[in-house]
Protein backbone atom coordinates (compact mmCIF):
# COMPACT_ATOMS: atom_id res chain seq x y z
CA UNK A 1 0.00 0.00 0.00
CA UNK A 2 1.07 3.59 -0.53
CA UNK A 3 1.48 6.21 2.15
CA UNK A 4 -1.70 7.91 0.97
CA UNK A 5 -3.70 4.67 1.08
CA UNK A 6 -2.53 4.01 4.63
CA UNK A 7 -3.67 7.43 5.80
CA UNK A 8 -6.94 7.06 3.88
CA UNK A 9 -7.87 4.06 6.02
CA UNK A 10 -7.58 6.22 9.13
CA UNK A 11 -9.55 9.01 7.49
CA UNK A 12 -12.36 6.64 6.46
CA UNK A 13 -12.63 4.58 9.62
CA UNK A 14 -11.57 6.98 12.35
CA UNK A 15 -13.70 9.17 14.59
CA UNK A 16 -15.59 10.92 11.79
CA UNK A 17 -14.86 8.30 9.16
CA UNK A 18 -18.25 6.77 8.58
CA UNK A 19 -19.71 10.24 8.09
CA UNK A 20 -17.11 11.26 5.48
CA UNK A 21 -17.55 11.00 1.77
CA UNK A 22 -14.58 9.80 -0.28
CA UNK A 23 -13.73 13.36 -1.45
CA UNK A 24 -13.82 14.57 2.17
CA UNK A 25 -11.58 11.69 3.26
CA UNK A 26 -9.12 12.42 0.44
CA UNK A 27 -9.04 16.07 1.49
CA UNK A 28 -8.23 14.99 5.06
CA UNK A 29 -5.44 12.74 3.73
CA UNK A 30 -3.91 15.66 1.83
CA UNK A 31 -4.07 17.91 4.91
CA UNK A 32 -2.49 15.37 7.22
CA UNK A 33 0.26 14.36 4.77
CA UNK A 34 1.17 18.00 4.28
CA UNK A 35 1.22 18.55 8.06
CA UNK A 36 3.72 15.71 8.61
CA UNK A 37 5.77 16.57 5.51
CA UNK A 38 4.91 13.56 3.37
CA UNK A 39 2.68 15.16 0.74
CA UNK A 40 5.21 14.55 -2.06
CA UNK A 41 5.46 10.86 -1.16
CA UNK A 42 1.75 10.03 -1.02
CA UNK A 43 2.01 7.62 -3.96
CA UNK A 44 5.15 5.85 -2.72
CA UNK A 45 4.79 2.30 -1.40
CA UNK A 46 5.55 2.02 2.30
CA UNK A 47 8.32 -0.50 1.55
CA UNK A 48 10.12 2.20 -0.42
CA UNK A 49 10.32 4.68 2.45
CA UNK A 50 12.89 5.41 5.12
CA UNK A 51 12.46 4.74 8.82
CA UNK A 52 11.87 8.44 9.59
CA UNK A 53 9.17 8.54 6.89
CA UNK A 54 7.52 5.50 8.44
CA UNK A 55 7.50 7.26 11.79
CA UNK A 56 5.79 10.24 10.15
CA UNK A 57 3.34 7.84 8.51
CA UNK A 58 2.39 6.39 11.90
CA UNK A 59 1.66 9.90 13.14
CA UNK A 60 -0.29 10.76 9.98
CA UNK A 61 -2.49 7.67 10.30
CA UNK A 62 -3.28 8.55 13.89
CA UNK A 63 -4.01 12.21 13.09
CA UNK A 64 -6.31 11.25 10.21
CA UNK A 65 -8.52 9.47 12.75
CA UNK A 66 -8.99 12.78 14.61
CA UNK A 67 -8.39 11.43 18.11
CA UNK A 68 -9.41 13.48 21.13
CA UNK A 69 -6.14 12.49 22.78
CA UNK A 70 -3.01 11.13 21.15
CA UNK A 71 -0.34 9.60 23.35
CA UNK A 72 3.03 9.26 21.67
CA UNK A 73 5.35 6.66 23.10
CA UNK A 74 8.92 6.51 21.88
CA UNK A 75 8.32 8.67 18.84
CA UNK A 76 12.05 8.88 18.19
CA UNK A 77 12.79 5.20 18.90
CA UNK A 78 15.03 3.69 16.27
CA UNK A 79 16.20 7.03 14.93
CA UNK A 80 19.89 7.80 15.15
CA UNK A 81 20.83 11.39 15.96
CA UNK A 82 22.72 13.07 13.16
CA UNK A 83 25.76 15.21 13.85
CA UNK A 84 25.56 18.67 12.32
CA UNK A 85 27.75 19.24 9.31
CA UNK A 86 30.37 21.92 9.60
Amino acid sequence: MTLGENVLIGALFGKSGMKRTMPEALKKVAEVLQFVGLEKKKDVAVEGTTLPDRKRLELAKALAMEPELLLLDEVMAGLTPRKPRM
